[in-house]
């Protein structure tokens, strides 16, 4: 009787250390990205990831994501708002972590489907005038139909690029907020 009470307690440990559904490779199926030519648009994004999720780790709410190694960047399901994200804007690996960019709705159909929910990153604004640059970048809740709890939780915030010797860097966070 121990003995089975010892392997349902090391099955029960075993899948509670299991990654969540959401990002398991059936859901975060992003074809790697192709080398291409950096551009002003894709080296701010690349910039804003570093920032937010790899290195300073200071997007509202960083500490709920619940998979830090793979993270999904939110598009826009209307491709004539200003924030549209093309495969080749968004970086599909920065060190160890992932990224994987889809439309609301894939997100949407993703947590319907695994009944989880989880916090994906948006881009609010970017925009670029000659040598200066602000973004405004967040995290946002995507909610499974099958769960009825209610995320109050998001923020971001809006920072300003100098591109100084062809190279972009960081001049200000002009503001956090969050929810």
């Amino acid at each position: 009787m121990k003995n089975i009470f010892f392997l349902i307690s090391i099955i029960i440990s075993f899948n509670n250390c299991s990654k969540p559904l959401y990002v398991q490779n059936t859901y975060f199926d992003c074809p790697p990205q192709t080398k291409i030519e950096p551009y002003d648009r894709s080296e701010l994004i690349h910039l804003a990831l570093r920032r937010a999720l790899v290195v300073e780790k200071d997007i509202p709410d960083y500490d709920l994501f619940q998979h830090k190694a793979r993270i999904y960047i939110m598009n826009p399901d209307n491709k004539n708002q200003i924030v549209h994200l093309e495969a080749s804007d968004v970086p599909t690996q920065i060190d160890s972590i992932r990224f994987c960019l889809k439309s609301k709705q894939e997100l949407q159909q993703i947590a319907n489907i695994t009944g989880e929910n989880f916090l994906c990153i948006a881009f609010e604004s970017i925009e670029i005038v000659e040598k200066t640059a602000t973004i405004a970048i967040r995290s946002q809740w995507i909610g499974s139909s099958k769960k009825t709890t209610v995320f109050l939780s998001s923020g971001g915030y809006h920072a300003t690029y100098k591109k100084v010797n062809g190279q972009w860097k960081l001049d200000a966070i002009l503001g956090v907020w969050m929810s």
